[in-house]
């Protein structure tokens, strides 16, 4: 009988190969690239993964294959081609249109095979050989291998036809000197205050030759009141960014417009330089004060009424407690201020007063002191200015109350429009606009929020054409006037229109935006909206765009799936489109 015995060295050689075996067999494929129909995977004959890496020299040429799937029930004709990279709309990694010349990655890439058609659930295997010139200046150049439906025409929009394409990204470092710069272009803030809130905006330029991932932090300083009850506190957004070689990139931040206060607001940028060594950018400080004029206006005349009344209350004391119109008088042994004041028909403190007796109030005989005029026998006053004086003092304590009365009344107004503000602060909500964190980076590779993958650069519809207006028919029996209503619509360039991706297909938001653009809107934001939960299309807009909605609602036609126009009151810009998937 023969026995294995397993020693300590034995068992760790089975652990190890347990483990081998297992990443061989049961290592995760790579992820697929899809729209829904077609996908496209690198190949894993040089391990999994999910872009194309190189660090070919000039000169050097590699062979390599991309898998491309047809997903759908029914065959796909599709076009495999190769493009060089762009930056999109807010730096990050775009791809170049099939009408711009290429001259990287799409240049130096070449296909076996550039067309196929796919039964349902095939797989197909295509093959090409990037070569790298020799004039191939050092740093990093970047594009993909895509492939693309045939185009088909958009329904009810005559000369449009739109193809998707997805793709694999390749990114190749040519061996050289790597720069890695970020230079400082503006920085900038913009009060929106009839849409409550600042937009801080800044630009910075890529002066490297490879791509960068700069964190950028917004530090807002400074004192007062975002809410009428709620304190401010120091607070920092943040969003980290993709920057493209030789790349000038624009972003921004929209901070809800607080009620009072000064604020302070600077931008620090962090990025690792070429000796990995963090370098820090910092913007100047840019400062606003913020005051609330009505409510300042309120609130001024309550301080007003009680800097009045403090006023009137002192000088009715001075004037009451002066001894004006009192006559002098010599004190006896068996005065005493009771005794004066009990004869002259006062207070004994209107006396100490008017004297400025101090305690224990005594009297020296001899002693002259201010008291009231004499009274007669009827009890009246024996001044013959008193009865002059009591006309005078009447009209001036008229006007002292009439005075008293109309501030006090614009007091109690005052505070009822004040009270009525807040309870409207209350019941608004301000929707604030989502800030466009696209094509964000971690590590040494770009990972999009839409494509955790990694691999699409353009999984959203290209326009092939472009759409010829239609022109306006005049039916000859409409009625006429002598005094026609002209209604001159709105200036398409000048109205603010905001573009929120809510669907996860990256580009989805660039894509409708250029379609926008070309029927005339020049006021375009893109960015991603708060999750990729949406569904269908949702067009919000400002009071006076309803006519705008609903010619935006044509542009994205019914290959957007369901269209819902809501209105709003306020919002970042006149209208915002939300675009979810179909």
């Amino acid at each position: 009988m023969h026995f294995f015995c397993v020693t300590r060295q034995n068992k760790k050689s089975v652990i190890f190969a347990i483990f081998l075996l297992f990443f061989i067999f049961f290592s995760p494929p790579a992820h697929a690239l899809s729209n829904g129909s077609i996908g496209i995977v690198p190949s894993g004959e040089k391990g999994t993964r999910d872009w194309f890496i190189y660090d070919l020299k000039p000169g050097e040429s590699t062979e390599d294959h991309v898998v491309i799937i047809n997903y759908s029930e029914v065959d796909q004709y599709v076009t495999v081609r190769a493009y060089d990279s762009e930056p999109s709309n807010i730096g990050g990694f775009a791809l170049s249109g099939p009408n711009s010349e290429q001259k990287g990655i799409g240049l130096w890439i070449k296909l076996d095979e550039e067309e196929a058609t796919l039964a349902p659930g095939e797989k197909k295997v295509i093959r090409f050989t990037i070569t790298i010139p020799e004039t191939a200046d050092a740093g990093e150049h970047s594009g993909a291998v895509t492939v693309q439906t045939a185009p088909k025409e958009l329904k009810g929009r005559s000369g449009i036809s739109i193809g998707t394409r997805v793709g694999a990204r390749v990114y190749e470092t040519v061996p050289g000197e790597i720069l890695k710069k970020i230079s400082l272009v503006s920085f900038g803030m913009t009060d929106w205050e009839d849409r409550g809130y600042f937009q801080l905006d800044l630009t910075v330029k890529n002066e490297g030759n490879v791509t960068l991932t700069p964190m950028a932090r917004l530090n807002i300083s400074g004192w007062g009141l975002v809410k009428r009850n709620k304190f401010f506190h120091e607070t920092t957004l943040q969003k980290g960014f993709e920057l493209m070689r030789n790349t000038e990139v624009s972003t921004n931040w929209q901070w809800e417009r607080p009620y009072f206060g000064q604020y302070n607001f600077q931008v620090t940028m962090e990025y690792e330089d070429e000796n990995n060594v963090m370098q820090k950018i910092t913007t100047e400080t840019l400062s606003i004060f913020i005051m609330p004029l009505k409510d300042a206006g309120i609130l001024g005349a309550a301080l007003l009424f009680i800097i009045l009344c403090i006023i009137g209350w002192i000088i009715y004391r001075k004037k009451k407690y002066s001894g004006k119109g009192w006559e002098e008088y010599k004190t006896k042994d068996t005065d005493n201020i009771m005794v004066l004041a009990q004869k002259h028909g006062v207070s004994w403190k209107h006396i100490v007063k008017a004297n400025k007796i101090k305690k224990p109030y005594f009297l020296m005989s001899g002693q002259t002191i201010l008291v009231p005029p004499s009274v007669d026998s009827k009890g009246k006053k024996t001044d013959p200015k008193s009865k002059k004086k009591t006309k005078t003092d009447s009209i001036k304590w008229v006007l002292l109350v009439a005075i008293t009365i109309l501030t006090t009344a614009a007091l109690v107004v005052a505070i009822i429009l004040f009270v009525q503000s807040m309870d409207k602060e209350k019941g608004e909500e301000v929707e604030m606009p989502v800030v466009a964190q696209d094509n964000i980076m971690f590590g040494s590779g770009s990972v999009d929020p839409q494509n955790p993958e990694g691999l699409v650069a353009t999984s959203t519809p290209e326009i092939i054409a472009t759409p010829t207006p239609a022109p306006t028919i005049v039916s000859p029996n409409a009625p006429t006037t002598t005094d026609p209503i002209i209604e001159t619509p709105p200036d398409k360039a000048k109205i603010s229109v905001s573009i929120l991706n809510g669907s996860g297909i990256t580009g989805y938001a660039g894509k409708i935006a250029d379609i926008l653009k070309e029927n005339g809107y020049g006021k375009i934001t893109t960015g991603n909206a708060d999750s990729f939960d949406y569904s269908n299309a949702t067009i919000r807009y400002l009071d006076g765009f309803l006519d705008v909605a609903e010619d935006i609602k044509k542009l994205l036609g019914e290959e957007y799936g369901e269209r819902i126009i809501e209105q709003s009151d306020k919002q970042a810009g006149d209208i915002v489109v939300i675009l979810g998937t179909k």
